[in-house]
């Protein structure tokens, strides 16, 4: 008998119907607007799903990009392109600053600002509390604005942040103390495609040296700290370490560049100022929460939702 020649049967019909999967990143975080600074209204949630390979994970895991030259203003030349003063108001009167970022989404989509979370959402002492009224001047120097200030339309913190919420107050978990924000255009330009740029990652060792650039309140320009950092765990508290002197309030936020190029005023960042202590409870040493593979899909989500 000779050898049969075996046809393998086509697919069900609800199998060709059916796709395959593909993995997804779900990111569960929480909008805000800056428009409302009554703590005692909880935000909702929102879960934002992104396809797993769309997240970039490598190292870097965002480009540093490019953008305009600089603007002829006092100061520009010393100032951090990217970096400035982010400012909002709490309880509608009392005005503050942190210091901000211009980030790269990825290499494909629009830059959005990093800020720490409690620069939205926060802790002062016992009392909780919500900002308001944000506004962003980059390269911020010679208390000037070169590259114009610029306004938000929504901004986004990890629902990891806050928990234990009880009537107006919340505790809020240090590893999640990074809040990203959409920027609204100005004058038809995107802010990447003034200020540039930076790039980031967050698979970088544990001992890494860095350069840690802040604004405090009481100063008219950066401040910028070489130092060595280290992860710790104080308290039981992820973070990592650097020193920091003469930094204080209002250099919150701030970005830790581990590469840093003076002639492009462009670089790679690692990490924000806070988490342990909101960053720290003296000016020196400071803290940031260590980057994980959630920042990469915190940032993922967030563009997703500039894109919408």
């Amino acid at each position: 008998m000779s050898a049969a020649t075996v046809i393998s049967p086509l697919p069900s019909a609800p199998a060709l119907a059916r796709p395959h999967a593909v993995p997804q990143t779900c990111v569960l975080m929480v909008p805000s607007t800056g428009q409302d600074d009554n703590p005692s209204r909880q935000n909702k949630a929102i879960n934002v799903c992104i396809p797993t390979a769309d997240i970039p994970l490598g190292t870097p895991s965002a480009a540093a990009q490019s953008g305009a030259s600089d603007p002829r203003t006092v100061g520009a030349k010393t100032g951090y392109r990217t970096v400035g003063k982010f400012f909002f108001k709490v309880a509608l009167v009392a005005r503050f600053n942190c210091t901000g970022t211009v980030l790269t989404a990825d290499n494909k989509k629009p830059a959005l600002v990093l800020v720490a979370a409690h620069c939205l959402y926060g802790n002062l002492g016992k009392i909780t509390y919500k900002t308001e009224d944000w506004s962003f001047a980059p390269g911020w120097h010679d208390n000037k604005a070169p590259y114009d200030t610029w306004k938000f339309s929504t901004g986004y913190y990890p629902a990891k942040w806050p928990f234990n919420c009880f009537m107006i107050h919340c505790d809020f978990n240090p590893s999640y103390d990074f809040a990203l924000l959409i920027v609204k255009k100005d004058g038809g330009k995107r802010i990447g495609s003034v200020t540039g740029s930076d790039g980031w990652s967050t698979v970088e060792p544990k001992t890494i040296s860095v350069r840690i650039a802040g604004i405090p309140g009481n100063k008219k320009e950066t401040l910028i700290s070489n130092t060595v950092s280290h992860t710790v765990k104080p308290h039981g508290v992820l973070a990592r370490k650097g020193n920091t002197p003469g930094f204080g309030d209002g250099a919150s936020g701030g970005p830790w560049f581990y590469r840093y190029d003076k002639r492009a005023q462009l670089g790679y960042v690692l990490g924000d100022t806070g988490g342990y202590q909101n960053g720290g409870d003296s000016d020196s040493p400071s803290y940031s929460p260590v980057w994980a593979s959630y920042f990469a899909g915190f940032i993922a989500a967030v563009s997703k939702k500039e894109q919408s």
